[in-house]
Order: structure tokens, then sequence, then C-alpha cells
């Protein structure tokens, strides 16, 4: 189970049985933490991304091309902590589940906002009157995805 996704990123079982236990010693550290939590992850998962992070950022400089679909999404923020990765992974799961939940006027709203279009053209593309309006929707949808997160972030 957990040899398979470094293998499948053209690892070696080596490989795999070297960051291992540097990964078990790390998992206990963050576990042993009062802060920590899953929030939504299980903990085979946690420890997964973990040692496929802690391989990926070990065979940067001597492994020249690694398969990107399976050690990419470990590899975007290498100041962080897998831990943080997994809380921020989790946290846009939340939003996208709180957006699905809206009618489409306020997904489209959102995701015209979330994309940074002028409130111009953001009234225009929707249909209202005026860019108050347009501000006004957009703090009305933002305040029903707010009210849909509480307690979950």
């Amino acid at each position: 189970m957990y040899l398979k996704p470094i293998l499948q990123a053209k690892g070696t079982s080596e490989q795999a049985d070297e960051v291992m236990s540097k990964t078990i010693m790390d998992v206990q550290n963050q576990i042993c933490r009062s802060d920590f939590a899953l929030h939504s992850a299980k903990l085979s998962t946690y420890f997964i991304g973990c040692l496929i992070k802690k391989w990926a950022v070990a065979q940067k400089t001597t492994v020249s091309v690694v398969e990107y679909e399976t050690v990419a999404p470990f590899l975007d923020a290498p100041t962080t902590s897998v831990e943080d990765d997994f809380i921020r992974e989790e946290r846009a799961a939340l939003v996208r589940q709180a957006l699905e939940t809206l009618g489409d006027r306020c997904k489209s709203l959102l995701t015209m906002f979330g994309k940074s279009f002028k409130m111009e053209e953001i009234a225009t593309e929707m249909g209202y009157a005026n860019v108050q309006t347009a501000k006004n929707q957009v703090a009305i949808c933002r305040d029903r995805v707010r009210e849909i997160l509480r307690g979950k972030i």
C-alpha cells in the first residue's frame, strides 16, 4: 500500500524503504502536536502523502523525470508541511461543496469574482442594473458560502 505510489512515480522499493522510517518519525511528531487535526482525511491518506512528498523532495536532485500526476500535487509548495497541504486541500474541497449547494447565479457570480473580473464586467454579464447591484449580490453570495462553512473551517 505504501510502496505503490512511489513505484508509480518511477521510484524504487529501496528509495521507498529509505524514506519510510523518516516519514514514520515525521508523522508521529505531527500527530503528537496538540494542534494536529486531519479534518476529513484518513490517517493512511495523510501518511501516504507525507511519504510521497518526502520521497519526491529527496529525489529532486537525482531523478530527472518522474510521473507528474503522481508527485506534482506534493511539490507545489515545498516550503509548507504536508499537513498544511492537506488542510488547504480539505478547505478547498469544503468550499467547492458549499458552492455546489448554491444556485447557478451565485456560482457564476462568485466564479467571475474569483477570477478577478471587474465589477462592471460582472454587472453586464449577469444583467444587473449597475455596479453597486453586482457588489451587493457578490456580498450576499459570499455570506451564503460563509454561513454554509461556519463551523466546518
